[in-house]
């Protein structure tokens, strides 16, 4: 039998500050009473879903969520003696009986969501079925511990043999191949994209599942009797074709980007089974992109007026962002910044972009961009003088580009920043690169000096 867990033996709560310990909502309550729960066997894996918790969350969280464990207990005493593990009963029969407990004692079930950023209402489920997620989350992911990461149904593709290149400023290393409901499709499709790790970055193998993840989900519905590839014929893939340019509401630019990549991966498929008749279905023009405007770009007036409000956010966002105009980056290349990244020869200022996309590059940058870069560095020092990334949060941890557009965005309706047509201005952050290149072109620069300060090879 597990012992109770008492907060105060962890290190979120030893390490916590007086405001943290004066701010928790549940001041007297500080043990998870684990002996309270009646089946042993759901009493260890609760055990072990708290105690993880505990070990990587702040106070506030851990201490907030007793509560919550309170009321699952109470429901799994009543409920759920019969059980060896949480995952014996499927998650949405769980759920069910769950909401039918909670809507017995009055509790809600479903909870406002306003997003600030949005400027929109939703509903979402209430932190108490949220927790009943994450246990079983947790459960299930415990007991494929010892299943070898490329043969789940879910890969974490940090925990993969062969580690595919990441960007740091972004969270996209999960790969879900549940949706797949043909055996031999979702067997090749893990074989073929497991080989990928070793050549391709986390982000273009989420793009090559999701492409294959769709053309699956058509084949299923549209031909039920189809479970095996060599049955693919080019009228289906015509079909297919009318099906993702109406009914998916995909750009033209990223119809034919998804087009190419399904094309490629059944080819390799083919490649792979020695199934000819793969590696032909699909026609070049099939794959073409009809899209020939030119990229959007900020007019002097819009940024003058968002960058008017700049100041009213937090100094290093607000710097964060000057500079990311004036270098033209992508903004995964601005944020990951380190603070070696500039040098300075001769009187003129040179700065090294470590581009996640492609490759490094040094370019020349003007003594007012220098300063300012200079100063963003001087607050990272400060405030955390072991890291190696000029822009952090609080937390220590990068900026991802969702949380500064949350920031901006917020910003942006609070002081009703409009463009030009008087609509709200709708901040792109890669829309600043693009007004870079078009003022670079405006200067009447070659091609090449273009090239180079955007960081293209050629």
């Amino acid at each position: 039998m597990k012992s109770n867990i008492n907060v105060i033996q962890y290190e979120c709560y030893i390490k916590a500050t007086e405001k943290q310990l004066e701010g928790l909502k549940w001041k007297d309550k500080r043990i998870y009473h684990i002996v309270e729960i009646k089946n042993e066997n759901l009493q260890k894996e609760i055990y072990s879903f708290v105690d993880d918790r505990c070990k990587r969350l702040a106070i506030t969280t851990v201490v907030g969520d007793i509560y919550k464990f309170d009321l699952l207990v109470e429901f799994l005493n009543s409920k759920c003696l019969e059980l060896k593990s949480i995952t014996d009963r499927p998650i949405d029969d769980l759920k069910r009986s769950y909401k039918a407990f909670l809507y017995q004692k009055g509790l809600s079930l479903r909870v406002n969501r306003s997003r600030k950023d949005r400027q929109t209402e939703g509903k979402q489920d209430s932190a108490n079925i949220s927790y009943l997620n994450m246990l079983y989350s947790y459960a299930t992911e415990q007991k494929s511990r010892s299943i070898p990461e490329n043969e789940k149904d879910v890969w974490d593709m940090r925990k993969l043999d062969i580690v595919p290149r990441s960007n740091p400023i972004r969270g996209r290393y999960r790969l879900d191949f549940r949706d797949i409901q043909q055996k031999e499709f979702k067997e090749i499709a893990k074989k073929i994209l497991y080989s990928h790790c070793g050549v391709k970055a986390m982000g273009s193998i989420k793009s090559e599942l999701l492409a294959f993840r769709r053309f699956a989900h058509f084949v299923y519905e549209k031909y039920p009797q189809v479970r095996h590839l060599i049955e693919i014929d080019r009228n289906m893939i015509e079909e297919y074709l009318i099906y993702i340019k109406t009914d998916t509401g995909l750009s033209a630019v990223s119809y034919s980007t998804e087009l190419s990549v399904l094309g490629n991966i059944l080819d390799e498929i083919g490649r792979e089974l020695e199934i000819g008749e793969l590696c032909n279905l699909f026609l070049s023009s099939d794959c073409k992109s009809y899209d020939n405007s030119l990229p959007r770009a900020y007019s002097d007036d819009e940024i003058k007026r968002f960058n008017r409000e700049l100041t009213k956010l937090r100094p290093q966002i607000g710097r964060c962002l000057i500079i990311h105009q004036m270098l033209g980056t992508r903004i995964e290349d601005t944020l990951t910044l380190r603070r070696d990244c500039m040098k300075e020869k001769e009187g003129h200022f040179y700065i090294t972009i470590r581009q996640s996309k492609t490759r490094m590059y040094t370019r020349p940058i003007s003594n007012q961009l220098a300063e300012l870069i200079n100063k963003a560095i001087e607050v990272s020092v400060e405030r955390y003088p072991n890291a190696d990334y000029i822009f952090l949060q609080d937390n220590g941890k990068l900026y991802t580009d969702s949380i500064l557009k949350y920031h901006v965005n917020i910003l942006i309706y609070e002081n009703n920043i409009k463009d030009d047509n008087g609509e709200y201005f709708e901040f792109r952050t890669h829309r600043f690169r693009h007004t870079f290149g078009v003022k670079l072109t405006e200067m009447h620069l070659d091609d090449d000096s273009i090239a180079r300060l955007l960081g293209h090879i050629d």
